[in-house]
């Protein structure tokens, strides 16, 4: 719905799903689908299945570095998942999460005194263990050896990865790195990657 406007396709999908809940699944099975063209407006949404280079794991605090630092990355050509940005209404963060975490090939994690003691930070970074993602430790505010000291689950989850200390009167340079780092990963820019595939 745009605007208070309600386009063809979105009100059919919208009667076929109302449909499903109150039929037997066979007799809405075969109901013709809108086209796309049925609506010069149509856009698909963002799909949190869909594959991004980067997952940018941070606590609501830190949001305007990592609004940055995703922002950098984005102009040097990676795709970012970004909770407050690419999260969609009205399904479960979890579930969102999972998917996001399960399709990115890297998994960035902004370290602060203040995601040091996030459950949420706690599940994204297991997730992204059980994945085998790559890990792109970033300080802001602590160290690296303080923040092992006080997160040994973390120490063990991202094992020897290496970390960058980054503030915003460094941040330029410090993406400069994390891109050299991520290409040293194999993980190209999606441009690059499809120019390469071409």
């Amino acid at each position: 719905m745009i605007g208070g406007t309600t386009s063809a396709a979105e009100s059919h999908a919208q009667t076929v799903a109302n449909l499903r809940t109150v039929l037997p699944a066979e007799s809405v099975a075969d109901a013709p689908t809108a086209s796309a063209d049925d609506s010069a407006c149509h856009r698909e949404p963002r799909s949190t299945g869909a594959e991004h280079d980067v997952f940018v794991s941070n606590v609501a605090e830190d949001q305007d570095l990592a609004f940055k630092i995703a922002d950098h990355l984005e102009d040097a050509g990676y795709r970012v998942w970004r909770f407050e940005r690419d999260a969609l209404p009205a399904v479960s963060y979890l579930t969102q999460i999972g998917q996001a975490i399960a399709a990115s090939r890297a998994f960035l994690l902004l370290i602060s005194a203040q995601s040091l003691s996030s459950h949420e930070i706690d599940i994204e970074l297991e997730r992204a263990h059980e994945e085998s993602k790559p890990f792109i430790p970033v300080c802001s505010g602590i160290s690296h050896v303080e923040f092992q000291t006080r997160r040994p689950l973390w120490r063990q989850a991202m094992g020897t990865t290496t970390s960058i200390q980054l503030d915003r009167d460094t941040l330029a340079v410090g993406v400069r790195r994390i891109v050299d780092g991520m290409k040293a990963l194999g993980i190209l820019p999606t441009q690059n990657r499809n120019e390469t595939m071409a």
